[in-house]
């Protein structure tokens, strides 16, 4: 089974990056329930994806400590 990453238009036009499965003639069969990344268009889609490649240079958090952060109101 291969896979890879692949942009899905939605019905409203909106666009995902998905992790998509192919078969052994090299046909999509399945796909991740959630898209990693959305956007109304491709600039869109780009935007978050620097987002997200900067934030590997900012400061990281840890899962314990999130997970211990007092409840908020609201």
């Amino acid at each position: 089974m291969t896979w890879n990453h692949r942009v899905i238009v939605h019905d409203d036009g909106t666009l995902g990056i998905y992790e998509v499965y192919y078969d052994e003639d090299g046909k999509p069969y399945m796909w991740t329930e959630d898209a990693f990344v959305i956007g109304d268009d491709a600039d869109e889609l780009m935007e978050e994806l620097t987002r997200m490649v900067a934030c590997i240079a900012e400061d990281w958090l840890e899962m314990n400590d999130l997970m211990n952060l007092p409840e908020r109101d609201g």
